[in-house]
């Protein structure tokens, strides 16, 4: 294989990509329902519009807090790169790892990881 060559790995399992979309989902349902929420009057809603519209925007937030409580799991049960300790930016070598990546990056040759990198972990 050549040095320009570029090989994928799958990183993430099922469980955290499907975590990831439910959150996003979740977080754009809510706020369009919350945008829609505030401004009732303007849209012109009904007392029974809003509250069926209220009900949404909470079952809603019960599916986001379902899958958040999900994910915080999965980080201690589920594959190695969704782990915590693979995650949160702590540990043994983390800073240096950190000076590393940046070294890498200013030089454009940053080094490649399978999963977060050292500043993903920041994220």
């Amino acid at each position: 294989m050549s040095n320009n060559e570029i090989r994928t790995y799958r990183a993430w399992d099922r469980t955290t990509r499907l975590f990831h979309w439910i959150n996003f989902i979740c977080v754009l349902s809510l706020m369009c329902f919350g945008l829609i929420l505030m401004n009732d009057d303007a849209l012109g809603l009904n007392s029974k519009s809003k509250i069926l519209i209220k009900s949404i925007h909470v079952y809603i937030g019960y599916v986001f807090v379902i899958n958040l409580l999900w994910r915080l799991l999965w980080g201690f049960i589920g594959g190695r790169h969704a782990r915590w300790r693979a995650i949160l930016p702590f540990g043994k070598g983390y800073g240096q790892a950190v000076k590393q990546y940046l070294d890498g990056f200013k030089k454009n040759d940053a080094p490649m990881y399978v999963g977060h990198n050292p500043l993903g972990k920041l994220m």
